[in-house]
């Protein structure tokens, strides 16, 4: 069993190599250290940048960290629905 990184919200081992987790933003030091002493090649935060910005990735600038926000997309579909009048 993968012990838990200090921090991690929701960490599991999904498939043998690959990880995920709820928010990284309540890592201190050592659940940094935990998540990289995995040997992660990547890490994908798939927050939008307001997300980003009311709790900060802890591993951005670090090169194994990636942003891919999924939502902008998702969310601009809704708006213009919203805005259409299409239920």
């Amino acid at each position: 069993m993968t012990p838990v990184p200090d921090g991690a919200l929701n960490f599991r081992q999904t498939l043998p190599g690959l990880y995920r987790s709820g928010n990284f933003s309540r890592l201190g030091g050592q659940g940094r250290s935990g998540v990289l002493a995995l040997g992660v090649a990547r890490i994908l935060d798939l927050r939008t940048r307001a997300e980003r910005g009311q709790d900060p990735p802890p591993f951005l600038g670090h090169p194994a960290y990636l942003n891919l926000p999924l939502l902008p997309y998702r969310s601009r579909a809704l708006q213009r629905r919203h805005r259409c009048g299409a239920a």
